[in-house]
């Protein structure tokens, strides 16, 4: 989830010793660091290559979907793995680091694109070109947002899973759920006292793969 590859950042950086992940991920900083943003991304696993290895959670999410079973995928990864593993219905809360738009113009550029850029990666129309991730005090995406809460407050079952909920606003969204099914499914205890009709401590790849 994202909170782990913000861990994931910190050792990244504190190591490296030359950024911290605040003003790595500042909205403000990025307007004049777009390429370390960019290099920082692609050093999180899973996030720097389309050749992703689906992880039997993502595989069977789209089964579901597929299925008829599934309304929606609601996440805070930016890797793109729900897609690649074949969702549709993905809303992606924290944006996807292969989305990338000029600033000026809103050309789009996937991540290939930046990761051979020497420098600043700029546009035919010489703006900047900005991962579509939100940064530290940049708000979430409206659009998605509301796509978020509308499906979490159709679904008559909603699964939690491979998140411990300390990051906000996205843990807010269960607020949303007005169904009486409600399942946790992580492999450490989540952050929130929710009132859960099946709560299972064990990585959600395993439990998913066993349906």
């Amino acid at each position: 989830m994202y909170q782990e590859y913000i861990a994931t950042a910190n050792r990244l950086f504190i190591r490296d010793g030359k950024f911290t992940i605040g003003k790595v991920l500042n909205v403000h900083l990025s307007q004049r660091t777009t390429k370390t943003i960019a290099n920082f991304l692609c050093k999180i696993p899973g996030v720097g290559s389309r050749k992703h290895q689906e992880r039997r959670a993502h595989k069977k999410l789209a089964e579901l979907e597929q299925a008829g079973k599934l309304l929606a995928v609601v996440t805070q990864n930016i890797d793109g793995l729900h897609q690649a593993a074949g969702s549709e219905q993905v809303y992606e809360l924290h944006g996807s680091v292969h989305r990338n738009y000029c600033e000026k113009c809103g050309k789009f550029y996937d991540l290939d694109h930046i990761l051979h850029t020497t420098g600043v990666p700029r546009c035919d129309c010489g703006g900047v070109i900005k991962p579509d991730v939100v940064l530290y005090e940049e708000a979430l995406n409206d659009r998605v947002i509301d796509g978020a809460v509308n499906a979490i407050a159709q679904a008559d079952l909603l699964i939690v899973g491979g998140t411990s909920l300390n990051v906000w606003p996205a843990a807010g969204l269960i607020n949303y759920f007005r169904g009486d099914r409600l399942a946790l499914i992580n492999k450490s205890p989540v952050a929130r006292d929710l009132a859960a009709g099946l709560v299972i401590t064990d990585p959600i790849g395993e439990v998913l793969s066993q349906l």
